[in-house]
């Protein structure tokens, strides 16, 4: 039961069947290149284990620069009800914002005009982490290369394929419309001010987990595997992933003396960049100024299998059917606001 009720004993759990002999490696940053080219190098990156920037990868989406609120507003609708994030919520529990779009974008344009706002300590609202959230508007959708990366799981790469193809090749939970020709890949939309950070976690579901920013500038922080001791493992629970208790941007040493001695990698994002962060390595991330971005992500069947646990965990915990003995980051406060 260890395994299945608490995160960091279940990622060790995990990364024992997917990951047993890995070495931490620095993060390594290619430009100039074309787009044809992005699908070999994310391949390569994936198969040999090491974190890739590739300086504007996207850069030939429509949707680079052009993601900004007016234009979020726009296509997803004034009076479309969202849920924000106001604070570090992997470390430190803060209140859920219901709101429109429509104020969410208000605000997100009186902030970049306001650089009083940009220092002050108000809350910086975030919409984090919408799994398929694009994928319901269509106009965005087609702003976007989402199949660019459909021959990914390249089938003489697998162990299996020859006796059991099916079981090595691409898979997902969704079945939206929009990417139904998709070759098993989702995607989790990320859009907030200056100000909006992610704290300090690894993911272990998706093996494949492409960052694409498309709009504004944005600071991630990437951390080797062999960091963790140094990040105090939470057993606070996130689907999908585990959690550090140290917060990057107060980060306690009296409590967390270890992480004195924490080493990683500063990334700075700017539109069109591309950032594949393999399975298991810590990071972190604030946006630098209003940004926009998405992240696109998939697994093998056999992934899929190995987190099967931790999946069935999510299908009782969102009915309220399992609650976490350590909390989750989805147990906060929701208030609901027409204005920000």
């Amino acid at each position: 039961m260890l395994v299945i009720a608490y995160p960091k004993q279940y990622f060790d759990y995990v990364k024992s069947h997917v990951s047993p002999h890995r070495s931490p490696q620095h993060v390594r940053m290619v430009d100039n290149v074309e787009s044809e080219q992005i699908l070999g190098l994310l391949q390569h990156a994936y198969h040999s284990d090491f974190p890739l920037v590739i300086r504007g990868g996207v850069s030939h989406w429509p949707a680079v620069g052009r993601w900004s609120p007016r234009h979020m507003r726009q296509e997803v609708g004034e009076d479309a009800w969202i849920l924000l994030q106001t604070g570090v919520q992997e470390q430190e529990a803060s209140p859920f914002i219901n709101t429109t779009m429509g104020a969410f974008t208000e605000w997100l344009e009186r902030q970049d005009d306001n650089i009083n706002m940009k220092k002050s300590n108000a809350p910086t609202y975030y919409l984090a982490e919408e799994f398929d959230f694009i994928e319901h508007h269509a106009g965005l959708v087609d702003e976007l290369g989402l199949h660019d990366l459909d021959s990914f799981w390249d089938r003489k790469e697998t162990g299996l394929s020859g006796l059991m193809g099916w079981w090595d090749g691409p898979r997902r939970s969704n079945s939206l419309e929009s990417l139904e020709h998709s070759e098993g890949f989702e995607t989790a939309f990320w859009m907030g001010g200056a100000g909006a950070r992610t704290g300090w976690h690894i993911d272990h579901d998706y093996p494949l987990n492409v960052l694409c920013h498309l709009y504004g500038t944005k600071t991630l922080w990437i951390a080797a595997p062999d960091q963790g001791d140094r990040m105090y493992p939470s057993n606070k629970y996130d689907p999908g992933a585990v959690l550090g208790n140290v917060n990057f941007w107060n980060p306690k040493h009296d409590l967390y003396p270890k992480y004195r001695t924490a080493t990683y990698e500063k990334i700075v994002l700017e539109p069109g960049d591309v950032l594949f962060i393999p399975m298991g390595y810590w990071h972190a991330a604030e946006s630098t100024t209003y940004t926009a971005s998405l992240s696109l992500r998939s697994m093998t069947s056999w992934y899929w299998f190995v987190n099967f646990p931790d999946r069935l965990l999510e299908q009782l915990f969102f009915p309220g059917w399992w609650e976490p003995s350590h909390g989750s980051v989805a147990i906060e406060k929701t208030i609901e606001r027409k204005e920000l």
